[in-house]
């Protein structure tokens, strides 16, 4: 919370110098970058109730396909971190990197160091993402 609010802090004094400066096509890429970042916060907050409530052991079954000291813990029930975020949508099925990356926005590169990072965590790593993909049934 208290992110959110420096943020905003330093977004109204960047936009108040570009506005003083006449800068006005860089407040308006401002204004838009805010608009598609808090677009996607609040599309990241739908998608993780949604998910979580067709799939809600996802969490605990996740956890229990990696080595004990390396499970993950919800800061919020309803919000999943990136990595889950990542794992359910392979959950859902997709499973191609370049996918993941534009629903996300992340690069590909990313999408790749995580997954590859998780299953090196997992109990049964050549098989991670085919039990991550039965949770559920």
């Amino acid at each position: 919370m208290f992110e959110e609010v420096n943020q905003l802090d330093n977004f109204v004094l960047v936009g108040q110098q570009k506005l003083e400066n006449k800068q006005y096509d860089s407040l308006s890429s401002m204004i838009h970058n805010l608009n598609s970042d808090f677009n996607r916060k609040s599309a990241f907050a739908d998608f993780d109730r949604t998910f979580l409530s067709l799939f809600p052991t996802f969490v605990e079954n996740f956890n229990s396909l990696l080595q004990p000291n390396d499970k993950f813990a919800l800061e919020n029930k309803d919000a999943l971190n990136s990595t889950l975020r990542i794992f359910a949508l392979i959950r859902l099925g997709i499973t191609e990197s370049e996918q993941i990356s534009e629903i996300l926005g992340y690069s590909v590169n990313t999408v790749y160091n995580y997954r590859v990072r998780t299953r090196n965590k997992a109990v049964d790593p050549a098989n991670f993402e085919k039990n991550i993909r039965k949770i559920g049934l």
